[in-house]
């Protein structure tokens, strides 16, 4: 049998246009336990700065910090193409980190994200540091030493992260997001000489002006 075209009141039927459309939204952390550090023990929701680096004492290497922020009700649709992203991340307002002398002193960091459909808030330093993060990671190169104390610093592109997050089958608008900052060295890599070797960021319990930002812009076809 063969198929014909369907007319209404003499017009073709067809279905209705697609629609593209490009956004570039900004969302901030909200609550002040949805940003801290975390080592391989303890959780620090942190009210006085959320450190991401190593830290130092008597020239020994004790505590790595993973610093995380996550932001709530992201309202990207799934499967939409992710044009650029950044966090936007302020220096604490004492000290910044990066102390002594040595180059490296602030950096390099490396940024994830906890990869899930939607995060929950930490409950255990286990919750960050034990969970699966993203494929895609990008490597943050910070100024210093010292790093300048009340700053904001935009990351370097992360869309890559973002995309492969709402790229999965289970994210749908809405869902929440947790983005890790953390040490990229090898203990090999610090002088017995300095500290601390970390960065410091302000978190929201410091400052609900200047708690960290994600901002991104996407394009959608529905």
């Amino acid at each position: 049998m063969s198929k014909r075209a369907i007319f209404l009141d003499g017009k073709r039927s067809s279905a209705a246009a697609s629609s593209t459309t490009t956004t570039t939204t900004t969302w901030q952390i909200t609550h002040n336990d949805d940003d801290g550090a975390d080592t391989a023990s303890t959780l620090f929701t942190d009210t006085d700065g959320i450190f991401s680096g190593m830290e130092i004492v008597g020239g020994i290497a004790v505590r790595p910090y993973v610093a995380y922020f996550r932001f709530l009700n992201v309202g990207i649709p799934n499967a939409a193409t992710i044009d650029t992203a950044k966090l936007v991340l302020r220096t604490n307002t004492a000290v910044a980190g990066g102390s002594g002398t040595d180059p490296n002193l602030g950096d390099p960091q490396k940024i994830d994200a906890i990869d899930t459909a939607s995060s929950t808030r930490p409950a255990s330093a286990n919750d960050v540091v034990g969970a699966t993060g993203t494929s895609a990671v990008v490597n943050w190169t910070l100024d210093g030493p010292p790093l300048p104390v009340d700053t904001s610093y935009d990351t370097p592109e992360i869309k890559t992260i973002l995309q492969e997050l709402v790229n999965d089958g289970s994210w749908a608008s809405g869902n929440n997001i947790t983005f890790r900052v953390y040490n990229a060295w090898s203990l090999q890599e610090f002088d017995i000489s300095f500290s601390n070797s970390n960065a410091r960021f302000q978190s929201r319990d410091q400052s609900t002006t200047h708690a960290a930002k994600l901002t991104a812009t996407y394009t959608y076809t529905a």
